[in-house]
Formats: C-alpha cells, sequence, structure tokens
C-alpha cells in the first residue's frame, strides 16, 4: 500500500513482538473501562443530554452509513444481508452491553468486511483504556506459549498454553477470533494471542470471571498447573505504557543455546543485510518497504545488490517475514536489480521468507516477485489477499471517539479472478517453539539446503492431460494434497481452474472427470458441487446439472448463482 496504518507497520521483531502502535486520536477523555455498568441502566445527568446507550446506538449508526459508503467495495468479501443484520442484531442487545463490550462489537462489526486494513478497535484506541497482562503469547507451530512475561512471573517463561479462563486454549482462540479485523487466517494467528493478554477482552467475552486477574492452564517441563496472573498494583497497566516495558521483560529464549538466529538479529533496524559465509548466501531483512530517514530503499538495496556482486552468494534470501507493509510505489528498483542478475534469479538460487506479518506493500512485493522473478516462496502463508484493499482512511466515531479506518482502494497486482486469501510458501517451513528454544530458524535452514525443483499442479495436471492418462493425474493430485509441503496450497482451486481451462478448450468430457475429482476430494465444498453442475449443463445433462447445483445450495444456502442456474434450467424445460 502506499500508506500503511502504524498497527501494521510498527514492531520489534513484528511476527515476535506483543503489542503493535496504539491510536491517540478521540474526543472523549473517559476510559470506557472506568464504567462497567451496562449502557441501558446508565442514566443521563439531565433530561436533554443524551443517554450513553443514545450515543453508542448513534456511533452504530454512523458504522452503519459510513462503512459502506466510503470502503472501496465493502461486499466484495462481505454478504449484505449479514453485515446489515448483525447490526440491527447489535442494536438490540446494546442496552445489555458496557462499554466495553460494546466497543468489541464494534470491532467485530468491521471486521466482517476481512480486510485488514478496514478496522476499528479499543486496544488500539488509547483512550479506551484498555489494559495488558504482564505475559505475552505467541502461537509456534506446535502450539501457544508463553514467550514474554514480567519478572514476577518468569515462572511461566516457557509454558504452553493449554487453558484460559474458563476454557481450554482452542475455544478460547475460537471465541477471540472474531473480534478483530483481518484478511486471513494467518493474521488472525498473529493477533489473537494478544487480545488474549487483554483482561477486557477475556472478562467482556465471558472467557475470565474476574476483570483483572486470568487463570492460566499452563504445561512445563512435563507439568500441568494453573498460574493466576493479575493486573500488576501501583503501575499503569494500560497497553501503550505495558507496551514500553515489554522490551526488558525475560524471553523464554534467553537461555537458548548457540547464536542468535538471523530473523531475531538486529531487532531495531528495518532493513539489513548480511553475506553468510558458511552457507554461501547473502541474508537482505525488511520489515517495511519504506524510504530510511538517511537512506532511500533503491539505495538500500544499492548496497544489497553491490554486496551480490562482489561477493558472487550461490543464494539470495530477501526475508520479508515480518514486514508490515509501506509504499508500494518503491519496488521497482528490487525487481529490476533481481531480473538484471540472471545468475541470481533462478529457481532454487532466489528465496523469499514470508509469513502471517507480510501484509500490505509487503504483499503486493511478494506479488511482484512471483509474476516477474524465478523466487521460491519459503516460510508459511501470507497474512493478505493477494489482491487486497488498503490505503485506508480515518474516520473517528462521533461519539466514543475510536478511529475507524477505511480502505480505500482495491489493489489488484494479480489476474482479475485470483481470489487467493494468502500466498502459499513452495516450502513449507514452521517455526515451531522447539526450535526457538534451541536458536534455530526453519525458514533459513530450508534454503540451507540443497534445491529439489518441484513441479505445480498444474504443471502435473498439464502432463496427464497431454499424455491422456486423466486417471493417472487422480493418485498424482492426492499425492501432491498430502505433501507436507502443500499444507497451505489451495488444491481445490488449482483443479477446479484446470477444469475450466478444459471447458474453454470445448474438452467438456475431461472437463467434467476433473470437476468430479474435486468433488471427490471436497465433498463438503459448496463451489465444486456448483462447478460440476455447469459441467452438466454444458454438456445438455440437465438432471444431473440441477441435481448438483441443488447439493452446492444444501451446503451453501447463500449461492445466488446456484439458485439463477436451477431457474435457468428449469425455465428452459418448462418445469417452472
Amino acid at each position: 500500500m502506499k500508506r500503511v496504518a502504524k498497527r501494521y507497520a510498527v514492531a520489534a521483531a513484528a511476527a515476535l513482538a506483543v503489542f503493535t502502535s496504539v491510536a491517540a486520536v478521540g474526543v472523549n477523555g473517559q476510559a470506557f473501562a472506568a464504567v462497567r455498568t451496562k449502557l441501558g441502566e446508565i442514566k443521563s445527568e439531565s433530561s436533554e443530554a443524551k443517554t450513553e446507550l443514545a450515543k453508542w446506538r448513534e456511533d452504530l449508526e454512523y458504522i452503519k452509513k459510513t462503512l459502506p459508503e466510503k470502503h472501496a467495495d465493502l461486499f466484495r468479501r462481505l454478504d449484505r444481508n449479514k453485515f446489515y443484520s448483525e447490526i440491527e442484531k447489535l442494536d438490540k442487545e446494546l442496552p445489555g452491553m458496557t462499554a466495553n463490550r460494546a466497543a468489541l462489537e464494534f470491532e467485530r462489526i468491521v471486521g466482517l468486511a476481512r480486510d485488514g486494513h478496514t478496522y476499528t478497535s479499543p486496544l488500539y484506541y488509547e483512550k479506551s483504556g484498555f489494559h495488558l497482562f504482564p505475559y505475552g503469547m505467541y502461537a509456534f507451530s506446535d502450539g501457544i506459549y508463553v514467550r514474554k512475561a514480567a519478572p514476577e512471573y518468569k515462572d511461566i517463561l516457557g509454558a504452553k498454553v493449554i487453558g484460559v479462563g474458563k476454557y481450554d486454549i482452542e475455544k478460547a482462540y475460537d471465541i477471540v477470533a472474531p473480534y478483530m479485523s483481518a484478511d486471513n487466517e494467518m493474521f488472525t494467528m498473529e493477533y489473537v494471542p494478544r487480545y488474549l493478554g487483554c483482561p477486557e477482552v477475556l472478562y467482556e467475552l465471558g472467557i475470565s470471571p474476574d476483570p483483572d486477574k486470568v487463570a492460566l492452564r499452563l504445561e512445563k517441563d512435563g507439568k500441568v498447573f494453573t498460574k493466576v496472573v493479575s493486573l500488576p498494583e501501583g503501575v499503569d497497566n494500560k497497553i501503550p505504557e505495558v507496551r514500553k516495558r515489554i522490551k526488558d521483560w525475560p524471553d523464554a529464549r534467553d537461555s537458548a543455546p548457540g547464536d542468535t538466529p538471523l530473523h531475531l538479529k538486529n531487532i531495531g533496524e528495518s532493513k539489513w543485510f548480511e553475506y553468510v559465509p558458511d552457507k554461501k548466501l547473502l541474508y537482505v531483512h525488511m520489515k517495511d518497504v519504506l524510504n530510511s530517514e538517511n537512506e532511500t530503499l533503491e539505495q538500500f538495496w544499492g548496497r544489497v545488490f553491490a554486496e551480490a556482486d562482489a561477493k558472487k552468494p550461490e543464494k539470495l534470501v530477501l526475508d520479508l517475514r515480518y514486514n508490515g507493509g509501506g509504499n508500494n510505489t518503491l519496488v521497482r528498483p528490487i525487481i529490476r536489480g533481481i531480473i538484471q542478475r540472471p545468475e541470481l534469479d533462478k529457481e532454487g538460487r532466489f528465496f523469499v521468507i514470508i509469513g502471517r506479518v507480510t501484509f500490505s506493500a509487503a504483499q503486493n512485493l511478494t506479488n511482484m516477485l512471483d509474476i516477474w522473478t524465478n523466487a521460491v516462496f519459503v516460510g508459511e502463508p501470507t497474512g493478505s489477499h493477494v489482491n487486497m484493499f488498503g490505503d485506508s482512511v480515518t474516520y473517528n466515531l462521533p461519539n466514543s471517539g475510536m478511529p475507524m479506518r477505511i480502505s480505500e482502494l482495491f489493489w489488484q497486482n494479480k489476474h482479475a479472478r485470483d481470489e487467493s486469501k494468502w500466498t502459499p510458501p513452495d516450502i513449507v517451513a514452521e517455526l515451531s517453539f522447539a526450535d526457538y528454544m534451541k536458536n534455530v530458524d526453519p525458514a533459513v535452514e530450508a534454503v540451507a539446503k540443497p534445491y529439489e525443483p518441484r513441479r505445480s499442479l498444474r504443471e502435473i495436471a498439464l502432463a496427464a492431460y497431454e499424455a491422456q492418462d486423466l486417471k493417472g493425474f487422480r493418485e498424482k493430485v492426492i499425492a501432491y494434497k498430502n505433501d507436507p509441503n502443500n499444507k497451505y496450497a489451495e488444491v481445490e482451486s488449482q483443479v477446479n481452474g484446470f477444469g475450466y481451462e478444459l471447458v474453454r478448450i470445448k474438452k467438456l468430457d475431461e472437463a467434467l472427470w476433473m470437476f468430479q475429482l474435486n468433488v471427490e476430494l471436497y465433498p463438503d465444498s459448496y463451489n465444486v458441487y456448483d462447478s460440476l453442475g455447469e459441467a452438466y449443463m454444458l454438456k445438455g445433462e440437465k438432471e444431473l446439472a440441477i441435481k448438483n447445483y441443488r447439493k452446492s445450495l444444501e451446503l451453501n444456502p447463500k449461492n445466488s448463482n446456484a439458485e439463477a442456474m436451477i431457474r435457468k434450467i428449469e425455465g428452459e424445460s418448462g418445469n417452472n
């Protein structure tokens, strides 16, 4: 994005930080947390003054009007009826809510857009008065662990979280997940552990019965135990102040053996690079897509390419896993410089590490690298749709003062039909807590290994088609689907896409077979039955077309295309 909210751009080691920047814009000086009374029970000081309930209802009405009006295309990924029905439901429930809960519900409503640039949140509004417990959790590949903690809670460092308050960790996660804006599940995975450290979130959502403490069920050194964590007395526990103290808290990795891995070095620097002689690779770390105070991004990459020309590394590694965005108009020198070095721009020589915080302009850069270079992507999926909304503008809710960010542009670097919710890695390399405690970076370790080229699913399908062996493709696609390296690959959409390629060249029998295979692989997907219905319709087999469209509707009653096609087929058959 050309502009990126501080929520995403500012972080110390981004994905391993505990909280990002907090907005300080607002008109209401009273913290929400100062009042736990339900809105419907708060009386006005005079009969002429607006009640608190009336003020929050005005704010909700403002969201209802402003969000669809100002967003670039709010209903692209959000069902219109759901948006308005959720607002109507919330309006009826507001009298029984506290101000804190109302603020969280506003965040959930705005988050329905599934657009990480469009959000409102009491956790990022300083005057809300929301707090943080003195610990920081992180979702590793093998579970959620306590990664940071204040000195008085050092005993819980490195403990696996198996329960929070009244619920096991999975249930607590599922309760909290809807209360934030995110493009996809990867970005949600980054933020849920942070929200699990906020007492207002845990109390208002019914996870913890106490507004000032929480019972954590933990597992450490083979023992399961419960630890009650309270807000410390005598200090300011509001989110901005706790964030200032986090950097000085003990970290579970403090006693880890070996050298600090590359991705955790130089935490305070936004961009740096290092040649690693024993691995013969040039490692480039970028936390943003911005010019620095004393150096433009083009100048930085000029130094990178000069180092590459001098050292002639066997591999170039660009680490974007903690890159929250910036200005995508600055990336051209990166793309040009790589393309101009064909000795590096080869599959198996140029690697890009991506992750759950790769977002906004970093996603745009990822797209450009995917389109124009031979980059191999390593790590975990990005935290952004490949085609995304961005360039958000702030609108303050009139009474509560919470800023509401709304995306005003849609960025489309990939094909117009590409609805991919993320860029998946070609090589999956996820950070486990065990890796973290051994100072091992599985992403760089994967890059350092000898590269073995792998065919894409489309290449496999094309080879099977040309060999007139689509039946053989069935075993290959099942093997591809079960390969751990394809954990995040969108197999269903790829098979569907190849089916439509066959439709376009009038190979309807082969397309029908491909769609039938997708039904076998994904029997709970409404879309595969929709596509199969279309193939039957094109072949003139109307009864089977209707049967599959109806199955699609059974799985997704809101599939308007299936409804329309059933009406069309029945109308043509004289059955309406």
